[in-house]
């Protein structure tokens, strides 16, 4: 979402006593394509406890403030599958954004039953939650930096050992394959045990 829509979505958490972290997203020099950049630029973090309630009251506010969407705002622009993406991907995208796709697609003949974005949801909580397959070439990198002794290659097993992702239900996964994942786990102790040894040499050469 952009600055904007994240100050009244926090104004809501607020509201209710709800406990938030503000990511700015943005970047100096964005991608632009067709001349519109759609990319979130303001991440909000909550507790996973707290992602449930969070969410309809975003959602709530949200249908009531659809109404007085200005004629020119960029969502009328978009394709009905472009529309279709922002519903199936809420976690993506701003809480007046969700709801206004669902409001311009109902207008155009597409209505989305309660059940279709229950799907959607599925759908997409099982996308995320699939595990990634690790470059072979980065594993290779980790495992270079780690017997060099560098802080790098401790960086990058603790990525493939502990990484995870927050799903729009607010659990988390690992991001990784349990191949990669014990990959990372012996980058990781190699790189320590190697950069202890680095210090403890210099400490009895010096």
């Amino acid at each position: 979402m952009d600055a904007g829509q994240a100050e009244n979505d926090v104004e809501v958490l607020k509201n209710h006593d709800i406990q938030f972290e503000i990511e700015d997203n943005s970047r100096p020099v964005q991608e632009i394509f067709l001349g519109m950049d759609t990319a979130p630029t303001v991440l909000l973090k909550l507790f996973q406890e707290d992602f449930l309630k969070a969410n309809e009251l975003l959602l709530s506010k949200a249908n009531d403030d659809i109404a007085s969407a200005e004629s020119d705002y960029y969502l009328y622009s978009f394709e009905d599958d472009e529309l279709l993406e922002i519903v199936a991907e809420q976690d993506s995208w701003s809480a007046f954004d969700v709801q206004l796709s669902k409001k311009i697609l109902s207008g155009r003949g597409i209505p989305i039953s309660t059940s279709l974005e229950k799907a959607m949801k599925e759908k997409r909580i099982k996308d995320l939650s699939k595990k990634e397959n690790n470059s072979s070439i980065w594993t290779t990198f980790g495992y270079i930096s780690a017997f060099l002794g560098g802080i790098l290659g401790i960086a990058i097993g603790l990525s493939l050992w502990k990484g995870k992702r927050i799903l729009p239900n607010g659990s988390k996964v690992f991001i990784y394959h349990d191949d990669d994942r014990l990959h990372g786990m012996y980058i990781t102790f190699i790189g320590i045990i190697m950069f202890l040894s680095l210090v403890i040499m210099q400490i009895f050469l010096y």
